[in-house]
């Protein structure tokens, strides 16, 4: 009978430290320090994400040993929904990501993402609705790195990863992750970055996007130059004309297939 009880409340034990495992891993880690990092870094920038968005300009990469140069769009629709599309000689590169899916246009196809890449596609070109996760997703994971300098300006160093009630993505949420470097005097967004998935059992390629030239557009601070790089080598330089909100942008402006 003793043997009995004590099986007994060793299994209720097993199944209260279970339990315990669960919540504590599904619980957000919200980090105080980071989340004033990133309130700090939402309310300089505008303090509410817009609508829609369009912003046009002109770009300049380099693919191996050539250039090539053209237009870019960037869209985005509320904090789930955004759009890089790059247009030189006729032809046109599209990549969109809507609510947790993504797919990549041009001319001749149609490719649907992987989950984990398609999870790391949304846009990274629009600062306000980067650092805009942390504040409307009580979810969301927000952690401090630490301070760091980048060209110059001290940065505090923060860790963003949204959450997802999509359950396709509840094993690989941390492809969603971003690193945010936010200078500690202004509260500017001055690097965000991300680590891309292109192909299953690769190895991630880091995207870092860099931004200056901030311009006030309605209330709202839009990053107007963008240097781009990938794996540590500079890619891309991005020089913004023109921003919009409310356009008046819908589901048909975010196609993924």
């Amino acid at each position: 009978m003793r043997s009995a009880f004590h099986l007994l409340a060793m299994c209720f034990c097993l199944i209260y430290v279970n339990l315990i495992l669960c919540f504590a891993q599904q619980s957000p880690q919200r980090d105080p320090q980071a989340l004033a990092v990133a309130t700090q870094a939402y309310n300089t920038l505008g303090g509410t994400v817009p609508v829609d968005s369009r912003a046009e300009g002109a770009y300049d990469r380099t693919i191996g040993s050539s250039e090539d140069t053209g237009s870019i769009e960037i869209l985005t629709r509320s904090s789930d929904q955004t759009s890089e599309k790059l247009t030189s000689l006729g032809s046109t590169i599209q990549t969109v990501y809507s609510r947790g899916y993504a797919s990549q246009w041009n001319a001749t196809a149609v490719t649907r993402l992987g989950l984990e890449k398609s999870l790391a596609t949304s846009s990274i070109l629009f600062p306000l609705v980067v650092t805009a996760t942390p504040i409307q997703d009580l979810n969301s994971t927000v952690q401090f790195i630490g301070t760091e300098t980048l060209n110059g300006i001290l940065t505090n160093h923060i860790q963003i990863c949204a959450s997802s009630p999509d359950q396709n993505f509840t094993d690989i949420a941390s492809f969603a992750t971003k690193d945010i470097w936010v200078a500690s005097d202004s509260g500017l967004p001055v690097q965000i970055s991300v680590q891309v998935f292109d192909a299953q059992g690769a190895p991630p390629i880091p995207v870092v996007a860099t931004f200056s030239n901030y311009q006030s557009v309605s209330g709202v601070l839009y990053p107007f130059q963008i240097s781009i790089s990938l794996n540590g080598t500079p890619y891309n330089t991005i020089t913004i004309s023109t921003v919009a909100f409310g356009v008046g942008l819908s589901d048909q402006d975010f196609p993924l297939h």
